[in-house]
């Protein structure tokens, strides 16, 4: 018995020698024609008479000056599914795979060590991420999109790594984003299952753009010591609480996603100068919105689906905004149309509380969508000076009582909505060209 145990591990021992020595003994050639060997589709990689051209004439294949492979593209080459990743080339620097229907687990031991790109993005990898067998001199490591599980060890990641792409995947556990490679440019861990509360005050000081979106991340957050360098920053779509402070923004920043979490106060005053897309919508942030504090760079502010009250004074907004949003909240009072910015686009304040007469002849010519159905408005609707790009006016479910038409609207108006006021009945205008159609869903009764 004791024999036979002792040469079972001697059979074992010198079966792995053997497989090992017979990679190194491969040409290059021959690694790349087993890499490729179980693929139904070789047209682009043999002669008319069926033989393996030579790598060099592969497409996705690229040499250097002593020949040997240092890039690949397994999606040029058709590699899909069954391509078979124990014979990659180890004088490889960068393997390109994105989108070929690979499944499987993903063994990074057996990768070649000289690797400083690795792109599986939207493949079909399961298992966990062994963070500490990947390549040393790993610079960018895209999984993107793939069905990988399990914790991640963030601490064991190459310490030269600058890109780190894990989104759309099914990981968890909690994060510690002081450990992080000092090199880091890139994070994006979008749509997985982390969770816990984070602290971003020692993230790496290169870094320009950090997605956490769509997890499960908790507790208060603070963005006050932000790396100087930054430029995006998304933690979206989580459990975040408490007041979002956004004083102390480097001024390399120009894009901030806090939307949907359970943020509940907002200090409008103390927004930094740096912000040009200010998303606090699906929170629930009290008090008023103070239009007249927002800086005067911002572009794009959408404050839907909160608790906001009391009036806007929407001719405060910034010489540049493009869009306006804050559907469903409880704001009041009277709004001015007459003072908007030149460059505005869109302004939707669907159901809200809004009041008192409005101004429709006045708006600038760059407005595309006016929203403002499911308020309390009233008076007279003049709708005879329009502007040129106007798409969509929508005041439904408001109390009108008068309603002035144009001749013809302008040739970019595709529908104009009115149902649900006082007097003018339930109806919908609808202008196809310069023919006003549809009262009832079909005619035009004034």
């Amino acid at each position: 018995m004791i024999h036979s145990v002792f040469f079972i591990c001697i059979d074992v021992i010198e079966e792995k020698h053997l497989a090992r020595l017979d990679y190194n003994s491969l040409s290059q050639q021959s690694l790349m024609e087993l890499l490729v060997a179980q693929l139904d589709e070789k047209s682009d990689l043999i002669d008319a008479e069926g033989h393996f051209l030579d790598i060099s004439e592969w497409p996705g294949v690229h040499c250097n000056a002593d020949g040997d492979i240092v890039e690949l593209n397994l999606q040029v080459i058709n590699a899909t599914t069954k391509v078979d990743l124990q014979w990659l080339p180890k004088t490889l620097t960068t393997i390109s795979g994105a989108y070929c229907q690979i499944s499987g687990s993903l063994n990074f031991e057996i990768f070649p060590r000289q690797l400083e790109t690795i792109d599986f993005e939207g493949n079909e990898f399961v298992g966990t991420l062994h963070a500490s067998h990947l390549p040393p001199n790993l610079r960018e490591l895209c999984l993107f999109q793939n069905r990988l599980k399990g914790h991640v060890d963030f601490k064991a990641l190459p310490r030269v790594l600058e890109t780190l792409s894990l989104g759309s995947n099914e990981l968890d556990g909690t994060i510690d984003f002081s450990i992080l490679p000092p090199t880091m440019i890139f994070l994006d861990i979008r749509e997985n299952n982390f969770s816990g509360s984070i602290n971003l005050n020692h993230l790496p000081s290169s870094l320009l753009e950090i997605v956490l979106s769509k997890n499960k991340f908790t507790g208060v957050v603070d963005l006050g010591h932000l790396p100087s360098t930054i430029a995006i920053v998304h933690i979206d779509n989580n459990a975040f609480v408490g007041t979002i402070t956004l004083d102390m923004l480097p001024d390399s920043l120009r894009e901030l996603e806090f939307h949907t979490n359970s943020f509940t106060k907002l200090p409008w005053h103390l927004v930094a100068a740096c912000i040009r897309h200010l998303d606090l919508s699906n929170n629930a942030i009290t008090g008023s919105i103070d239009i007249a504090s927002v800086p005067r760079t911002v572009e794009q502010v959408n404050c839907d689906d909160n608790e906001f009250d009391g009036p806007i004074a929407l001719e405060c907004l910034p010489p540049r905004t493009v869009c306006f949003r804050a559907v469903n909240n409880f704001l009041t009072g009277s709004i001015v149309l007459t003072h908007f910015p030149a460059t505005l686009e869109v302004v939707n304040l669907e159901n809200n509380c809004l009041s008192g007469s409005v101004d429709c002849t006045q708006l600038p010519s760059a407005l595309e969508i006016l929203h403002l159905g499911s308020n309390f408005l009233t008076g007279t609707v003049n709708l005879r000076s329009l502007p040129e790009n106007l798409g969509f006016l929508f005041l439904y479910e408001n109390n009108f009582s008068h309603l002035l038409l144009p001749q013809a609207f302008p040739d970019c108006v595709e529908q104009v909505s009115l149902r649900g006021n006082e007097s003018t009945g339930d109806f919908s205008i609808v202008c196809d060209g310069n023919n006003l159609q549809g009262l009832r869903e079909t005619t035009l009764e004034l």
